[in-house]
């Protein structure tokens, strides 16, 4: 991966490898970068410090590292036309975000004015505005989910620092964990904070049940009396 990088940066610094760099476009173009989700058990990855790997809910299923590059932008684009390259956002983010950020660093700033757009309307948002310290929380809500047969199903909310997971089939139905202090997720919060976890099941109910499934059928109303109480 390392190489693979370093070779298209390279091109991008000496676009036709004579050596001149006068010819480079790397300073204008914008580089992401994404890891797969989890690295799985059976290939005796490891995701430590975080618990689990890939198909399960915990940080090690699905936290990945996410940064990018971007010289001639960054070198003014925080407060005042100041350097922010170098800077770490400690603000979740997702794949979703990545469109919506190069429409915005393209100054598309209503995506509803393209007719391709606006019929497949993202979820996402542009975290210029995270990296240049504007706004402080880009996702009131972030929510993963996962089918299971039998109408189990297994979903994530995390708003801020809280994450909390729900399991349709296992015990002990919730867990809560505070990501600012409990990365691993050792320690379940649920009993003790029930207000935060009664905030963030409505969070999800809705959002589940205004999702579609693959097929176009609507998702039937997600019920969670099975599920142990808080």
């Amino acid at each position: 991966v390392d190489k693979g990088i370093g070779q298209i940066v390279n091109a991008l610094k000496d676009p036709n490898g004579d050596g001149d760099t006068s010819d480079s476009v790397y300073e204008d173009t914008m580089i992401v970068f994404i890891s797969d989700n989890g690295g799985a058990g059976k290939m005796r990855a490891s995701n430590k410090p975080l618990r689990g790997g890939k198909f399960y809910m915990w940080e090690g299923g699905h936290r990945v590292p996410f940064f990018m590059t971007w010289d001639r932008f960054l070198s003014s684009a925080g407060k005042n036309g100041t350097d922010i390259r170098g800077t770490s956002v400690d603000e979740p983010v997702t794949s979703l975000d990545v469109l919506p950020t190069i429409l915005d660093a393209g100054g598309i700033n209503d995506p509803s004015s393209n007719p391709l757009l606006r019929s497949s309307p993202s979820d996402g948002k542009s975290w210029l505005p995270a990296l240049d310290g504007s706004v402080t929380r880009l996702h009131d809500y972030l929510f993963w989910f996962r089918e299971r047969a039998g109408n189990r199903y297994v979903g994530v909310v995390r708003r801020g620092r809280w994450k909390l997971i729900i399991d349709r089939k296992e015990g002990p139905g919730f867990e809560l964990f505070n990501l600012k202090t409990d990365i691993g997720e050792t320690n379940n919060m649920a009993q003790s904070y029930p207000d935060i976890v009664q905030e963030l099941k409505g969070a999800f109910i809705k959002y589940a049940n205004e999702m579609a499934r693959r097929n176009g059928e609507e998702v039937p109303n997600v019920r969670l009396s099975r599920m142990s109480s808080v």
